[in-house]
């Protein structure tokens, strides 16, 4: 899909946009392979500068939907183009948010990135940030716990795992689910301590059967 936003226009499997110059990352990753025909010729000029001026304007890129359109029929090498472009992008802000929330463990760090590449980043909604905020303001207290690291939510001092707890708990809320699969494996993983990745374990899996974790790949037993 691409479509007019305010961002200028906005296309592909990670909403790319011509203002902050992702679009133009994924053409440029798209141009260095060989499959490129030249789709976005008529529009590299003005797609170059949106990206530099950080402009939502679409002067001159009336044509970059069709090019979009016509790039992505061309077999595999544009759809690979955005994924390696989302992958860089969202690992970078996840990353980012890791950082400044001051997470330690992965299962932590591991949910940030998940939560990147399925929901996106942002800052608002169902993104990571919209989610990171959402579970931010079920704080209204100290609440210790027993994870041995403490995060600074606004005022308040939160054990990690308190705050991946909200944050599973404000993903759901926003996606309409009021307490998925996927949650309940991630909360079995931190009832038993296992947040740190650093021993095998067992937990019930999304399916209902047992799932073991050596080294953090999972096996499934019955």
């Amino acid at each position: 899909m691409c479509e007019s936003s305010d961002s200028g226009y906005t296309a592909g499997i990670a909403q790319f946009n011509t203002k902050d110059g992702s679009a133009l990352k994924v053409v440029d990753k798209y141009k260095d392979g060989s499959n490129y025909q030249d789709e976005f010729e008529a529009v590299y000029a003005a797609l170059e500068k949106a990206a530099k001026d950080k402009s939502a304007s679409t002067d001159g890129l009336t044509d970059f939907c069709d090019a979009w359109t016509t790039a992505a029929g061309n077999g595999n090498a544009f759809y690979s183009a955005q994924v390696a472009v989302a992958r860089s992008m969202l690992e970078k802000n996840a990353k980012q948010s890791t950082w400044t929330i001051g997470l330690k463990y992965p299962l932590s760090k591991s949910l940030m990135m998940l939560t990147a590449f399925s929901n996106g980043y942002g800052k608002d909604g169902s993104t990571l940030g919209g989610i990171i905020a959402a579970a931010d303001k079920k704080f209204d207290a100290d609440t210790p716990g027993d994870s041995g690291n403490t995060l600074k939510i606004g005022e308040y001092s939160v054990d990690e795992m308190e705050w991946v707890k909200a944050f599973l708990d404000a993903k759901d809320e926003l996606s309409g689910d009021s307490s998925s699969k996927q949650s309940d494996v991630i909360r079995n993983i931190i009832k038993g301590g296992y947040y740190k990745f650093n021993q095998s374990f067992k937990v019930k899996g999304i399916n209902g059967k047992s799932v073991s974790f050596t080294c953090g790949n999972p096996t499934t037993s019955n």
